[in-house]
């Protein structure tokens, strides 16, 4: 299989999708299942629930405020940090690994230090560590068949052989 070759910059919109992505792929449900473990108790025991819902209604402020600025605010500085992000960089996928060339610097990751893959709507996820993942937006690649190359790539390379579809957090992000 030829190499594929990708070019482009990285945004802060990346690393903030990215944020999201990571930070919901899996705790979104529990936080469904906290709130409903707490308001059904409270609503049973508790007939006149609404002042209960008027109390909470700061408290959910706080947490979509955390959502709405917290994350942002957080990618901000991880892109900000990384100067070399802010430059053009040329990617290149083979057989080998990934290489990735930017003015100021370049990196070489095998294969079989990629632990996982995952889609979102617009990024692939190439994590190497549970926490940390090299990003690939998907409007470096060119065209829908350098897309469909790098899925059968990664088929071929990273184990388990797959990526991970968007889950329900992912789709939008």
């Amino acid at each position: 299989m030829s190499a594929i070759e990708l070019h482009g910059s990285w945004t802060v919109q990346d690393f903030i999708r990215f944020q999201y992505a990571h930070m919901f792929r899996r705790t979104w449900i529990f936080l469904f299942v906290a709130a409903a473990c707490l308001v059904g108790p409270v609503s049973f025991l508790f007939p006149d629930t609404r002042s209960i819902a008027l109390n909470a209604l700061p408290f959910s402020g706080i947490c979509l405020a955390w959502l709405a600025l917290l994350v942002p605010w957080s990618a901000w500085r991880s892109w900000k940090a990384r100067p070399s992000l802010r430059e053009s960089a040329t990617i290149w996928f083979d057989a080998d690994g990934m290489r990735n060339k930017t003015a100021d610097s370049s990196a070489q990751v095998a294969w079989r230090l990629i632990l996982s893959v995952r889609e979102t709507k617009s990024l692939f996820l190439m994590y190497y560590a549970p926490n940390m993942a090299y990003l690939v937006p998907k409007r470096f690649f060119a065209n829908a068949e350098d897309i469909a190359a790098f899925r059968a790539l990664v088929a071929d390379s990273v184990v388990p052989h797959t990526i991970t579809p968007p889950g329900l957090v992912a789709r939008w992000c």
